[in-house]
């Protein structure tokens, strides 16, 4: 709880912050999530999964904090949640989440899994991101700054305290210049303002490649994070199989991801856990059922081998 809120401290006061932590610690950070949305102070949040409730299997891997990521935090409000499949794109997918965290004022979750976080590896040089490198705030903020300006597209014009201005960061339900209100008429325009900043982050978002299609088939593997490895090494020793990666996971593709189960005869997911929560956040999101799952909940990660076996019999 301490450090979710004092990197609060250091977003408010202008700078580009950032917490990491697994299962237990994301769980004690939750009511700092629900702040950070409420306040919107730009926060990334990287969350190292492991498998198990509790302490579990806490020098493994495992996938099985999905849902919690999607949903964690009291009160309805905006997140993003996205994860990368290797280490190329934990460098350029951690750019990608402080650009959205701070143009949108919206707390950014940066799912990935101790395998991925533990793991070596070598890759080419990656070049500059196209994204800016801004933190978009105010040069030069009006005396009259209204800390949640009510605009066009939710985003309120940012600034940070010693610009001039009175700048305001509440907990509580608030006007545009951050005072507590309980008017029932503003509490609805300033929830209003806070999810009109939808449309535009999903229309952002399908600028940044959410889903990557690998390999060519009829049959359809789904997965995210770092069973990408093993899926990807596996599938040229497989026929008529492509590979769907999703690296989105909220707000969800749902109309490629639709569109690419629809053109499958079969569509498997691929996931470190018990029940294949990926699954499920489909079915909710698309209507569309995953029927076959290939799961390993043992805390290690898949290998080409594991994959190749499981297919065989499916």
């Amino acid at each position: 709880m301490a450090v979710i809120n004092a990197a609060l401290g250091a977003s408010f006061a202008g700078a580009k912050a950032m917490v990491g932590t697994s299962g237990g610690g994301f769980a004690l950070m939750t009511e700092g999530l629900s702040l950070a949305a409420m306040t919107e102070l730009p926060l990334v949040i990287y969350l190292g999964q492991r498998p198990a409730p509790a302490t579990g299997l806490a020098t493994q891997t495992g996938q099985g904090d999905l849902k919690f990521a999607l949903n964690a935090g009291h009160g309805e409000f905006l997140r993003v949640v996205l994860s990368p499949g290797d280490a190329r794109e934990a460098i350029t997918r951690t750019e990608e989440a402080f650009y959205l965290s701070n143009k949108y004022r919206v707390p950014v979750i940066f799912l990935s899994d101790k395998h991925l976080a533990e793991s070596n590896y070598t890759f080419n040089e990656i070049k500059k991101s196209a994204l800016p490198n801004e933190r978009f705030i105010l040069e030069n903020p009006p005396q009259d700054y209204k800390s949640y300006k009510i605009t066009a597209n939710g985003v309120s014009p940012r600034a940070v305290p010693g610009q001039g201005p009175v700048v305001r960061a509440n907990s509580y339900e608030h006007n545009e210049y951050g005072f507590t209100i309980e008017d029932e008429d503003f509490a609805v325009k300033m929830q209003d303002k806070r999810f009109k900043k939808l449309d535009f982050l999903k229309k952002e978002i399908t600028k940044l490649n959410p889903v990557s299609v690998y390999g060519r088939g009829s049959n359809l593997l789904i997965s995210y994070g770092s069973t990408k490895g093993a899926i990807l090494d596996a599938l040229p020793k497989i026929k008529n199989f492509r590979f769907l990666q999703i690296s989105y996971l909220k707000p969800l593709p749902a109309e490629i991801i639709s569109r690419e189960i629809k053109k499958s005869k079969k569509v498997i997911l691929v996931e470190n856990g018990v029940k294949g929560s990926l699954a499920d956040v489909i079915k909710q999101e698309t209507g569309l059922t995953v029927k076959y799952k290939i799961l390993k909940y043992d805390g290690r990660p898949f290998t080409p081998e594991f994959l190749i076996d499981k297919l065989k019999k499916i």
